[in-house]
């Protein structure tokens, strides 16, 4: 047994806040955006770029129940064993690895771009991204229907460039060097992560619980019962794992700490659904007077503080042994105990096992009803004519006409991730 040097105190450090900064910022983007009380604005025929503090759109929610949630393991269990059988078959983990480094590469380029934009526009903030950029939507259309809108900023553009060159750059690492894999590779891991946090929700605290359970029990079985999970993880050069240098010399994979992608995302999740617990709480008297106040957050403290506890104490105990750990079996009890002591403190045990999230249901744009145009009689005083919505839920589109040659219309749809409205004369 081995003293832990200062190198290697500064390398796990640095990899457990690195695992901690991924979930802070995820939860917090995959918070809803806050309701804004449209009847103490004034009326806006066309909206105004202050109506919209970003260009993101909100993305399709990807929610996980309970039901799925138990299968969990079993889904994982299937993929690990795949993986470790086409690396026992091939015997040629350069090939897998190049297979491997194209298809993470090409789908790396949106993670990248996403957590790049996201964090552009939190350095700058919205009224200053307002105010120097220009703001442009690129909208497509099939006929009279709208298929795809997408709103954005300049600086948004300009993030582009440094959203693919990682991605080019590791799948371009031929002959492979590990130093550029731990570079180009973490800015892709790092990303998936954030997406995966941001994009992915559980359904009900109930979900994180048995989510975490069901993994627990996979991560002791497949890392101390069998050697499969770390011929995986030591085999493939891929995108699924944070890497921290224990040196300057950065030259093989024992001169770095190794964390499983899975053990910050996993545990993240419950991490976020506290978070979301929190709001929907503060929330739940007064959704649109307390939209914009900030709001406590006993829940998701407590969490996010025992995650890091936790993997440190993971880190310690792997270094101790000489032996790998599973760290979901450290990281999952932490989460569920720092959750529900906290719930059992404030009295609230009922209340959040029983909590679900709100849902944003998908709309299928094939099924919207068609839209009647209700022509109106316009002014000749300057002011635009009247326009008729026609009273149908998720209107795809309205006009009216004042005379021949002269029209004004206003299109309104809803759709996962928010309303949209154009207006045009």
């Amino acid at each position: 047994m081995s003293p832990i040097t200062q190198e290697l105190a500064t390398a796990y450090g640095g990899l457990t806040a690195l695992a901690t900064a991924i979930i802070y910022a995820g939860s917090f983007a995959s918070l809803k955006r806050p309701p804004k009380d449209k009847a103490s604005q004034p009326h806006k025929l066309i909206p105004s770029d202050e109506d919209e503090e970003s260009d993101d759109e909100d993305e399709l929610e990807e929610f996980i129940d309970s039901e799925t949630a138990l299968w969990y393991p079993v889904l994982a269990s299937v993929v690990l064993v795949g993986l470790w059988a086409v690396i026992k078959w091939l015997d040629d983990p350069e090939l897998i690895n190049l297979i491997g480094s194209v298809m993470f590469g090409f789908t790396g380029v949106g993670a990248v771009y996403t957590t790049a934009n996201a964090f552009v526009h939190w350095a700058l903030g919205p009224a200053l991204i307002n105010k120097f950029f220009p703001r442009y939507t690129l909208t497509l259309t099939q006929g009279v229907r709208e298929i795809f809108e997408w709103k954005f900023h300049t600086v948004s553009m300009m993030v582009v460039p440094s959203s693919v060159l990682p991605s080019i750059l590791y799948v371009l690492n031929r002959p492979f060097e590990f130093k550029r894999f731990a570079i180009n590779g973490g800015i892709l891991a790092v990303s998936f992560g954030f997406n995966a946090l941001k994009l992915v929700k559980l359904e009900s605290v109930r979900t994180g619980v048995y989510l975490l359970v069901g993994l627990f029990f996979y991560d002791i079985w497949w890392v101390f019962g069998t050697s499969v999970m770390v011929d995986v993880a030591t085999t493939l050069n891929l995108p699924i794992k944070l890497l921290w240098p224990k040196n300057m010399q950065m030259t093989h994979s024992k001169d770095f700490v190794l964390l499983g992608l899975g053990d910050v995302v996993v545990p993240g999740l419950f991490i976020a659904q506290a978070l979301r617990f929190d709001q929907a709480r503060f929330l739940a008297p007064a959704p649109v007077s307390r939209a914009r106040m900030p709001f406590p957050k006993p829940y998701f403290t407590a969490t996010l503080l025992s995650y890091p506890v936790a993997l440190l104490g993971t880190m310690g105990i792997m270094h101790y042994t000489n032996h790998p750990q599973p760290a979901l079996l450290y990281l999952s009890p932490a989460c569920l105990l720092s959750f529900f002591l906290v719930a059992a403190v404030r009295g609230e045990v009922k209340e959040a096992w029983d909590w679900v999230a709100e849902r944003k249901e998908a709309i299928d744009p094939d099924k919207l009803p068609e839209a009647q145009p209700i022509v109106a009689d316009g002014g000749h005083d300057g002011h635009a004519p009247a326009t008729l919505v026609p009273p149908i839920d998720n209107a795809a589109a309205a006009s009216g006409t004042e005379d021949e040659g002269t029209s004004t219309g206003v299109a309104q749809k809803t759709r996962t991730g928010g309303k949209k409205r154009r207006g045009g004369q």
